[in-house]
């Protein structure tokens, strides 16, 4: 509610006026005048809501801070640097030891232009629990008292707010209030909150006799004696209502009162009404179901205010419409029930994408049986090696997550990264996760020296260390420190991927019409993750087919065509053939070669040309 408090709807009366006008200054320029603003009361008139208010308005200009004052005891203990507007409501209350830290502060903010705000319950010099030079300090800004409200502000401070929640007080029943308030702002608004949750129950009318039977906490006791209150009836048993009825001298009355009580209260009563006329033992029978249907929905009433309906608004409208019927019970239980369990996490499941064959199976039985029931504590480092591209640091990222599930915090380092920066481990569930271990090996000795040395605290500390590693080249001279981690932990080797490994590998990665072409082919043997990568790579490539030359045309000479010229041939022997006569030259048709040995005609309108290339002669004879 005090999120809503703004200077649109704050009260203002001539008790609070001088303050609700350095409000508005100070939001309009903050920090360049009434810094700080210190507002002081005697009672419930409205501080803590003022520092709302100019809290709330302020934020739309620049960050701001609203503390209690434990949560500004905290907020000292935790920072030195203040560069945003500050809040604190109740300062008379912030424990003495703190002056030295709100003096430092107060100068720090004021230097910078930072609005500071002060409430207490005193004027400054009043308050015990700050010194002289705080004081000062608060009395060099502005000091605003609030007045308590006369009778005639209270009653229009009753309506007005009694409007803003969507119902109306009569005149009489806001005097009324006003008398029993204590002229105390929060004790009203306290008020007007429970009749307001009255209201929304259903169509309540507000006359004198209801309003005392709602506020009966905050009425003197003995002023009057109201029928018993809605906790007070869920208290009782059945067989203690049955007692206090049947005690009374006009039972049916009695029972008349009760009910009306929950019908006040926008319980459904129609199930229990026609007993009312009837035989009194039946009658008791239908109150006391009515009771315990009563109970359960006030429990599912609670139970429904927990969950997050936000997803689910059709089902949330229908529980809202039930929850007064005492015959719709089951109906709520079951849409309740429904968004609880779509409301349920889905489980986290370690391992889920990892697949698991002969190339890795020890590593993963290693880890279960073994490293996990002891992390730790021994078998520490859990040292696993494999060549480059058979997982290991898709095995590092699994791990990982599996302890996030178990509730441990995995640290990463990757040497494939470099070595600066690397994060500590400082709490108790925190575990070491080192990819490319490798690496180290190749760096100068001083970073070496330093890295082995922490890893080494590590294992003495048993926070659990996992080592992921391609296996040492011969290169690698390891020292004494060096030499003792892989003696204190467990090694295991990834192997290069079967051929279940690999078909379940490609299922996963392919489509299905490129997983069926594969499988048709034969499942490919790879060396490792990434070849089968690369595999996949080239199968998705696309086809290229080369076009074939053209064939090449010879001309003959005609006109508007190319002469063909052979190539000239080198003649390394000369063979006489025989005489032959020539045929008559053809001209003006074109020919085609065909397999470097044989002509045709490509076009010759309404006749057949042979493949000796005769033609008629003028006489029309075949030569």
């Amino acid at each position: 509610m005090k999120k809503n408090i703004n200077f649109e709807n704050f009260y203002v009366y001539e008790g609070n006026k001088v303050a609700f006008l350095a409000a508005q200054k100070i939001v309009q320029f903050p920090g360049e005048i009434f810094n700080p603003l210190y507002i002081y009361a005697a009672g419930s008139y409205g501080k803590t809501y003022f520092l709302w208010a100019i809290y709330n308005e302020l934020s739309k200009k620049e960050p701001a801070l609203l503390f209690t004052y434990r949560e500004f005891e905290e907020y000292l203990q935790k920072t030195t640097k203040f560069d945003t507007a500050i809040l604190v409501d109740d300062i008379n209350q912030v424990n003495e030891k703190f002056q030295d830290a709100i003096l430092g502060m107060i100068d720090i903010m004021i230097s910078k232009n930072k609005q500071i705000c002060f409430s207490g319950n005193a004027p400054p010099r009043e308050l015990r629990n700050l010194g002289q030079k705080i004081i000062s300090r608060l009395e060099g800004g502005l000091v605003c008292d609030i007045q308590p409200p006369r009778e005639i502000a209270l009653v229009e401070f009753i309506k007005k707010k009694s409007e803003e929640r969507g119902f109306i007080i009569p005149d009489e029943i806001a005097l009324e209030l006003t008398h029993i308030s204590g002229n105390s702002l929060h004790t009203i608004e306290g008020m007007l909150n429970r009749l307001a949750a009255y209201a929304s129950l259903g169509n309540v009318t507000f006359d004198i006799n209801t309003v005392r039977l709602i506020l009966k906490e905050f009425y003197p006791k003995g002023i009057y004696s109201p029928v018993a209150s809605l906790v007070e009836e869920l208290k009782k048993s059945a067989d203690e209502i049955l007692t206090e009825i049947s005690e009374s001298k006009d039972i049916r009355t009695d029972y008349k009162e009760k009910i009306y009580i929950w019908e006040m209260k926008g319980f459904d009563t129609s199930s229990i009404k026609p007993f009312l006329d009837g035989d009194l033992e039946k009658l008791t029978d239908a109150y006391n179901t009515f009771i315990k249907k009563v109970e359960k929905l006030i429990e599912l009433q609670k139970e429904f205010g927990t969950i997050d309906t936000s997803k689910f608004p059709e089902e949330a409208l229908k529980i809202e419409t039930m929850l007064f019927s005492p015959d719709k019970i089951e109906e709520i239980e079951k849409l309740l029930n429904s968004i609880k369990e779509a409301l349920k996490p889905q489980e986290k499941k370690s391992f889920a994408n990892y697949l698991i064959g002969e190339c890795n199976k020890t590593v993963l039985e290693l880890y279960e049986k073994s490293i996990i029931p002891n992390l730790g504590k021994k078998f520490n480092p859990y040292i696993i090696f494999g060549e480059a591209g058979l997982g290991k640091t898709f095995l590092c990222e699994n791990i990982a997550e599996d302890l996030r599930n178990r509730g441990y915090n995995p640290v990463l380092w990757d040497f494939e990264k470099g070595f600066d920066n690397l994060s500590k481990l400082v709490d108790e569930k925190d575990t070491l996760l080192i990819d490319n271990f490798q690496k180290l090996f190749y760096t100068s000795s001083k970073i070496r020296d330093s890295i082995i040395g922490e890893i080494t605290e590590y294992i003495k500390n048993e926070k659990g260390v996992f080592i992921f590693s391609e296996p040492l080249g011969g290169d690698v001279t390891l020292t004494e420190d060096e030499r003792l981690i892989f003696e204190f932990g467990i090694e295991a080797f990834l192997n290069e991927p079967d051929a279940q490994i690999i078909d379940a590998y490609l299922k996963a990665k392919l489509n299905p019409d490129e997983y069926e072409q594969v499988k048709n082919k034969g499942i490919p043997i790879c060396k490792s993750f990434k070849a089968i990568e690369q595999f996949i790579e080239d199968l998705r490539k696309p086809i290229v087919i080369e076009e074939k030359p053209a064939e090449e045309l010879i001309s003959l000479g005609l006109p508007g065509e190319e002469i063909f010229q052979p190539e000239p041939v080198e003649i390394t022997q000369v063979l006489e053939p025989e005489a032959k006569p020539e045929p008559a030259p053809i001209t003006g048709i074109p020919l085609v070669k065909i397999k470097e040995e044989r002509l045709i005609i490509q076009e010759f309108a309404d006749e057949l040309i042979e493949d000796n290339y005769q033609s008629k002669n003028g006489d029309n004879k075949w030569q």
